[in-house]
């Protein structure tokens, strides 16, 4: 699994905003009545030089991060106000990110991964 817990001591934040997620397909989400997304923090960190994808919530802190190293792609699918990103991970893992529009490109941008 790419997707693994950080601790969130010495963590420099590159780009953050308020996010919400899904795990699995923006499909999957769309197709399930009902589905909801958490919301939380979307981060662009940096940890001894290394850079990731970090979601936490308010109520139980970091969730997950997502190891540059182990992001395949990021697709924008979705853009208004809010934009929808797809990253899929280098096992094939699948998430989905909804957020404003500009900071998005930028916490993306912040670890490598602009999107188009």
């Amino acid at each position: 699994m790419a997707i693994r817990v950080t601790p969130p001591q010495d963590l420099i934040v590159v780009a953050e905003s308020s996010a919400g997620f899904y795990p699995g397909r923006f499909s999957e989400y769309t197709s399930i009545r009902g589905a909801r997304i958490t919301n939380g923090h979307l981060a662009a960190v940096e940890q001894d030089g290394n850079l990731a994808l970090m979601f936490a919530t308010r109520e139980e802190g970091p969730l997950f991060a997502i190891a540059n190293e182990d992001l395949r792609r990021a697709d924008k699918v979705k853009s208004g106000l809010n934009t929808v990103v797809e990253v899929v991970a280098k096992d094939g893992e699948t998430v989905c990110f909804v957020g404003p529009r500009g900071r998005m490109r930028k916490i993306f941008a912040g670890v490598g991964h602009p999107l188009m």
